[in-house]
């Protein structure tokens, strides 16, 4: 072989042989610049996931205790409503116990307390219930001027008198069916009951 093919033939190897080289790494760098953009782009999406997580824990979080607060705190004021329906239920009793005695120190007294009492706890009550607690004290108040209307003039006719007594002490009776309408609970039974449902065959 001489020179000349020699010289010849040594840059056309070279070019082939840098082809191949070439090819191979190219392909193997392609494939590396892959895997690279690959992982960088899963270490992303998981950094999101991940801040998305985070963020959703810390917001269900807050959401949880708002909602235990707001439960506590309806808790709280459902017991307050309960006790005061008790205690003007108490009331209640003691003004139709009391509607008829002609002890003036004694109803002023008992109209004072029913009083104070709405001063103090009637936005506790259920606004029907608090509606029918008025009307109730108010009746109460006038019922003994009622009952001594006849004497105090006899012109009143008796049978109309009669009957504006009995309206007046309804509507001291109402305010009783008012609380328990407000207060009454579910059956346990999962169904009303009455007493007769009770009663043997």
């Amino acid at each position: 072989m001489d020179t000349a093919t020699l010289l010849f033939g040594i840059p056309t190897i070279t070019l082939a042989g840098w082809a191949l080289v070439k090819r191979f790494f190219g392909d193997y760098v392609g494939e590396k610049g892959k895997n690279r953009a690959t992982r960088e782009d899963i270490a992303e999406i998981t950094q999101i996931v991940e801040e998305a997580k985070q963020s959703f824990t810390q917001d269900l979080a807050r959401l949880a205790e708002e909602l235990r607060a707001q439960t506590s705190l309806r808790m709280l004021a459902a017991e307050k409503r309960l006790e005061a329906h008790q205690e003007v239920y108490q009331l209640w009793r003691q003004l139709v116990d009391g509607i008829p005695a002609k002890d003036s120190e004694r109803r002023q007294l008992l109209k004072q307390q029913c009083l104070n009492f709405h001063f103090k706890k009637c936005l506790y009550l259920d606004p029907i219930v608090r509606e029918a607690f008025i009307a109730a004290i108010t009746s109460f108040d006038v019922h003994l001027d009622l009952l001594r209307s006849p004497e105090v003039n006899p012109a009143i006719d008796r049978a109309m008198s009669t009957k504006a007594i009995q309206d007046n002490f309804r509507r001291v009776e109402q305010l009783g069916k008012a609380i328990t309408d407000a207060c009454e609970l579910p059956s346990i039974a999962g169904k009303a009951r009455t007493f007769n449902d009770q009663a043997p065959d």
